[in-house]
């Protein structure tokens, strides 16, 4: 018999200011207006009608609405269609998908499974981990 561990999921639909820091694992959704500073151990996704001006912190970050401030993912950062982004990304992986706009720096990481470490790539190396449709 499997079973399988549920993380939390809280949401945040009205307007709110301030830090928002889980130390537990929670996926955070934000379809409403969010302002200040978010770190998640688990993922955030931000629906199309929220708007979030803030630096975030997660393992995966979907944004599928609109994000002014910085990002950094251990794992992905994928824009949606109409997803609007302000700000620089650092994570393992950048989708952009085709009508989302990105403004901003992008940095990957690469992270070794055994020794869990940041180092440093490339353009090229960057460019083979980015998933850009260029016919917008």
């Amino acid at each position: 018999m499997l079973f399988f561990k549920r993380r939390k999921s809280i949401h945040l639909t009205t307007g709110a200011k301030g830090d928002l820091a889980l130390s537990e694992e929670a996926d955070v959704v934000v379809s409403g207006v969010f302002e200040g500073e978010i770190r998640v151990r688990g993922d955030l996704i931000v629906e199309k009608e929220a708007t979030i001006r803030a630096r975030i912190e997660a393992e995966n970050v979907r944004v599928k609405g609109k994000v002014y401030g910085d990002i950094q993912a251990s794992k992905e950062v994928e824009l949606f269609p109409g997803a609007e982004l302000r700000g620089d990304v650092k994570a393992s992986s950048l989708s952009i998908r085709k009508g989302a706009r990105f403004w901003g720096q992008c940095e990957i990481i690469v992270q070794s499974l055994k020794e869990k470490k940041e180092t440093s790539m490339s353009p090229e190396e960057t460019a083979q981990f980015l998933e850009i449709d260029v016919n917008t």
